[in-house]
């Protein structure tokens, strides 16, 4: 695989421009695209588990004032399958718009 890589794992390191272009183009897919947009957002921005992304609700964040400013997801749960089989402890994270 061409490119930089994480040490220890085969994801290739992701930088901010590519991961926003990524997110357009999430963004722009109809119908789905509105909704998941988020949800990739939070995993690569926030650092989430998909788990405790697909538990995140409006409820649960502080969002920044600008775009260069910090705001805060409060993670209490997180499912282990979409079918939900039961929660499972989360971890805090902060996040950068």
């Amino acid at each position: 695989m061409e490119g930089q890589m994480l040490v220890g794992s085969m994801i290739p390191d992701v930088n901010p421009g590519q991961a926003r272009a990524l997110l357009d183009a999430i963004e722009k897919h109809r119908p789905s695209g509105p909704l998941l947009m988020p949800f990739f957002a939070a995993l690569y921005f926030a650092g989430l588990r998909p788990e405790e992304a697909v538990n995140l609700r409006e409820k649960d964040m502080t969002l920044p004032d600008t775009p260069d400013t910090w705001g805060e997801f409060y993670l209490t749960t997180a499912t282990r399958t979409p079918a939900g089989s039961g929660p499972i402890p989360a971890k805090s994270a902060t996040s950068a718009a």
